[in-house]
């Protein structure tokens, strides 16, 4: 059994209804919402990750 070491709670903003709706639909059709907010969450935390490696531009 896997055990979650934190519960998050994130304010949902009405915009996003339709995308995550629709990304749910394509991505876990017989998924629940949480896999999808980790799912998402590994985007992220991923795209964060690559950016940071990303040489910066100084002015």
């Amino acid at each position: 059994m896997i055990v979650y070491r934190h519960k998050i709670n994130v304010p949902f903003l009405p915009e996003w209804d339709i995308e995550v709706e629709k990304l749910q639909k394509e991505k876990f059709p017989q998924g629940t919402k949480a896999e999808l907010f980790r799912y998402l969450i590994q985007l992220g935390l991923h795209a964060a990750r690559e950016d940071k490696t990303k040489p910066q531009n100084s002015p």
